[in-house]
């Protein structure tokens, strides 16, 4: 990502984007090791469970257990990128969070898909804002990722 392109993003956001966000505490990271496959079982069982069968509630925590796994992609990346970005690793570490993004995303938009199926369109449109919202912060971290290794190594 250019950094012109990352600064025209941050300069269109409002600035009261999320003051809602300020005051909740959010949750210390844990070192992972960004070498761990645990990742891939989580994405990988909950990819097994057929959605179709799933109550609403089912659903709605499958949404929550989905974003957990976000949290820790998020986690791992940060982790990954200080140990990676100078060494030949690092392109093959970048692809391997993406696919794990990717694979993630697709799955809560099929939740947000059973929920609309289910007429659950208000749990549905919420699940539509957060993924418009984790489009948004994943381009900023990408962009934040790109200004480091430009000017801070």
């Amino acid at each position: 990502m250019e950094f012109q392109e990352c600064f025209s993003l941050l300069a269109s956001r409002p600035a009261h984007a999320h003051e809602h966000c300020e005051e909740e505490k959010h949750a210390e990271d844990k070192p992972q090791d960004v070498n761990a496959v645990e990742h891939e079982e989580t994405v990988v069982s909950e990819e097994l469970e057929d959605l179709t069968l799933l109550s609403t509630r089912e659903l709605v925590r499958t949404f929550h257990g989905l974003q957990e796994t976000r949290v820790q992609i998020y986690a791992d990346f940060r982790q990954g990128f200080q140990v990676h970005q100078k060494t030949e690793q690092f392109p093959a570490f970048c692809s391997g969070i993406t696919e794990r993004f990717s694979a993630v995303s697709e799955r809560i938009n099929q939740v947000e898909k059973h929920l609309r199926d289910k007429k659950q369109q208000v749990i549905a449109d919420f699940i539509r804002k957060i993924q418009l919202e984790e489009k948004e912060k994943l381009l900023l971290v990408g962009c934040m990722a790109t200004v480091m290794m430009l000017f801070c190594y």
